[in-house]
């Protein structure tokens, strides 16, 4: 037979891991190192929270980013939503292009609703007439819905207490949440809440100073809850993929407008009986609505609103607001409820009545204002200010945003946002405290 080759054992690597291994040296510094990592470990499973955000700093200097993916439809948008940038391009009405946009009319044909959910004073109103001029369907409100099957969507403040739990309300498939920041959306909600009470035109005063840090420190933190509920409720009832998240912040900014304009479009866009203008028109449908381009977006806001009042002023006692633009007063007082109790406005308004006017004083038919309360176009008279706020309320909303945060960490629509907020309350709360010596009256 074949005699095979005789393989020698590698003796010498075995002695050599052996010795190693009961060297004593060796042994102490293995040793060592073991208990070493076992502090590390441990140490920072104590110290370390289970969650950590960006410190203030690092949000503001790097640009927080997420993208959406919206349908072929549109063609694939991809965007970021920078936080802290201080650089912004300068946009013209050139940029957004051209387009005609027509009243919205009702249709002849069975259309499933959506929801555009939003705290008070969040800019409701001018996304509404956004869906209507992206649509050309009529949208309604939940106070006056009369059947879901002829609206492309229902703007509601539920579970705010002015909104109300609509019966069939789980037939509605899909739903926009509308978002502002709480340091402004709450001061613009009291200013309806002023001309409520003042019995004004809606969206004509702006509350005095002295009015809303009185209503403020009656009534900020039970309004803070009633932000972060209304937030929480509609994240939680709808699915990622039946909701969408819009910012107001991102939504009237030059550059990210047209795009949450797109995502909202295409949003729409799945629901039965719903189609949307073009693609390429969408940037000048925006800037029409949003930004009263060459007053056109004005003008459709105002065009039914300015027959009914002038047809209801005619014998009507009126009020003159600062700047001379008389407005009516038949507008029924705020609701009585639970909520809205023991709100007290001082008398120092800058309204002067009908009859305490100078003989031959012009004064002119009501014409409505910009039917946004929140928009920075707002046509609200009185004096211009920043609300300000005391540094526990700076303190209790922080808290309020950073549990959202940590609940809704995995939400790339959501947590953006809460993240921007947070630096603004950061910011705020360094600036100098408000002196009323600053307050600009014009």
């Amino acid at each position: 037979g074949v005699e095979l080759p005789k393989y020698k054992k590698r003796r010498h690597h075995h002695m050599y891991s052996k010795n190693v291994l009961l060297d004593p040296r060796h042994q102490r510094v293995a040793a060592t190192t073991v208990v070493l990592l076992a502090v590390v470990v441990l140490t920072s499973m104590v110290t370390s929270p289970p969650y950590q955000y960006p410190s203030p700093t690092l949000r503001s200097s790097t640009a927080q980013s997420y993208t959406e993916i919206v349908s072929p439809k549109l063609g694939y948008i991809g965007y970021s939503a920078s936080i802290g940038s201080s650089q912004k391009k300068k946009f013209t009405a050139e940029d957004y292009g051209k387009c005609k946009v027509t009243p919205a009319h009702a249709p002849s044909h069975t259309v499933t609703p959506t929801f555009t959910a939003s705290y008070p004073g969040s800019g409701a109103k001018m996304t509404w007439n956004l869906i209507e001029a992206l649509t050309g369907l009529v949208t309604g409100d939940d106070f006056q819905l009369n059947g879901h099957q002829n609206l492309v969507s229902i703007k509601t403040h539920y579970p705010s207490h002015e909104g109300r739990e609509i019966p069939g309300a789980d037939n509605v498939p899909r739903a926009i949440l509308l978002v502002r920041h709480p340091l402004y959306s709450i001061p613009s909600y009291y200013n309806y809440l002023y001309e409520m009470e003042k019995k004004l035109k809606n969206h004509s005063t702006r509350a005095p100073l002295e009015a809303w840090i009185r209503w403020r420190n009656d009534s900020f933190d039970r309004q803070l809850q009633v932000w972060r509920r209304h937030t929480e409720y509609w994240m939680d009832h709808y699915s990622k993929v039946n909701r969408l998240v819009v910012a107001y912040e991102n939504l009237t900014d030059d550059e990210m407008g047209p795009i949450e304009a797109t995502r909202i479009a295409e949003f729409l866009s799945r629901s039965d009986g719903v189609t949307i203008c073009e693609a390429e028109e969408i940037p000048c449908v925006w800037h029409t609505v949003v930004k009263y381009k060459k007053k056109e977006g004005r003008r459709l806001q105002e065009q039914q609103q300015i027959a009914n009042a002038e047809a209801n002023t005619e014998n009507i006692p009126a009020v003159v607001t600062a700047d001379e633009t008389a407005v009516s007063t038949n507008i029924p007082p705020a609701n009585n409820d639970n909520n809205n109790a023991g709100i007290s406005v001082p008398e120092s308004a800058t309204e002067v009545k009908n009859g305490d006017a100078p003989p031959g004083e012009n004064i002119r038919k009501a014409k409505p204002k910009l039917s946004d309360p929140a928009a920075p176009q707002s046509k609200r008279s009185g004096p211009k200010y920043i609300a300000p706020y005391t540094e526990n309320q700076f303190k209790d909303l922080m808290q309020v945003l950073t549990m959202l945060l940590e609940r809704y960490r995995d939400e790339k629509a959501l947590a953006p946002i809460l993240v921007k907020y947070i630096d603004e309350v950061d910011r705020r709360l360094v600036e100098p405290p408000f002196n009323p010596k600053d307050l600009n009256p014009k």
